[in-house]
């Protein structure tokens, strides 16, 4: 079975850009299991069921949902193997700069809006710099200019990462993504799997359900 890990600040645009890529793919036979963590609640579900796909949700509630996605994930493909699913798909709302959900053996996609501070590629290191495909959306807010500065941005943190841009309302260049998802390579869940980028050593506000 394909893994593909996808992360990125909330309301970045993971969700829009993913309803583009997996519809063709879902549309070709390919059997997909789709899973989004979110935190108290979420309407993704409902907007994945309005492009034609099936999703499931995963409630995080009193911890960061980066956490979470990383302690349910092995749950999320034991189940993706029991339906006989080719590709996994986990989305996670993305809260914290410092978390990364991404494991060392799947692949792993970073989203970020183009309308986001020149400074946010740094700020969200943990998982920019550890990507395989870096996602850029909402180029169509932003001049030319912005947009290869952000690109530098990513790529100075990231030299090997592909960079793709994708329009979450019109879906332009979502099939790139969709090749990339089809291309990944096949995996076994091991015992143990490893992080690209460690958890934080200590608790934040935010990972323990604080005010």
């Amino acid at each position: 079975m394909r893994i593909a890990l996808v992360g990125g600040p909330s309301a970045g645009g993971k969700t829009s850009v993913l309803r583009h890529a997996l519809r063709p793919l879902v549309d070709g036979g390919l059997r997909l299991h789709l899973v989004k963590f979110d935190c108290l609640s979420g309407s993704d579900v409902a907007r994945y069921a309005h492009a034609g796909l099936t999703a499931t949700i995963r409630l995080a509630r009193d911890i960061c949902p980066d956490h979470h996605f990383v302690q349910d994930l092995g749950e999320c493909w034991l189940d993706a193997e029991d339906t006989g699913a080719d590709l996994l798909v986990a989305e996670t709302a993305g809260l914290c700069d410092r978390c990364s959900p991404f494991l060392r053996r799947a692949g792993a996609v970073c989203v970020l809006p183009l309308t986001a501070s020149l400074h946010a590629p740094a700020r969200l290191r943990a998982q920019v710099a550890t990507a395989d495909l870096v996602v850029l959306t909402r180029g169509e807010l932003v001049s030319q200019a912005e947009r290869e500065v952000f690109r530098g941005r990513v790529l100075d943190l990231n030299p090997t990462a592909r960079v793709l841009e994708i329009n979450g309302l019109t879906g332009e260049g979502a099939r790139d993504l969709s090749r990339w998802l089809e291309a990944l390579p096949s995996l076994d869940l091991l015992d143990s799997e490893r992080l690209r980028f460690p958890v934080p050593r200590g608790d934040c506000g935010r990972c323990t359900g604080g005010m």
